[in-house]
């Protein structure tokens, strides 16, 4: 196989998988797709082209895929229905889609705004009607 990872790092077949999905190569895209920091992304990079996944860098261009295609349909294709749900994320698939995720935690921020709300409205008219003498 051609993505032999080395450096140890977790998500170096995401950043395989997301490199051959995208048919090109750059740190932004790593970072977009597995929603990472610059500086993991730029090493992730940095370990495509030395085991010769992704060309060296050409300017502001994408850097030019070197993998075979025979390969590349294997990482290009998602591995799992959940996957497929996730728009082909891997990472964003171990247990729950990331979209799923979000919409929780969004929410759940409207209830406690919601609940915020309602509590600054009941002390604000509790103290209107103590001002008044009721």
């Amino acid at each position: 196989m051609v993505a032999y990872n080395q450096s140890g790092d977790k998500l170096y077949e995401d950043a395989v998988r997301a490199v051959c999905s995208a048919q090109r190569g750059s740190v932004s895209l790593i970072q977009r797709k597995l929603r990472i920091g610059y500086q993991r992304a730029n090493h992730l990079m940095a370990e495509l082209q030395r085991h010769g996944i992704v060309g060296p860098k050409n300017g502001p261009h994408h850097r030019e895929l070197r993998m075979p295609k025979s390969i590349m349909s294997q990482y290009a294709i998602p591995r799992t229905s959940q996957e497929q749900a996730c728009g082909g994320d891997s990472k964003a698939a171990t247990h729950t889609c990331v979209r799923t995720y979000r919409s929780r935690t969004w929410s759940l921020t409207a209830y406690l705004l919601v609940l915020l709300a309602s509590f600054i409205t009941w002390f604000l008219t509790s103290l209107y009607y103590e001002s008044i003498g009721r």
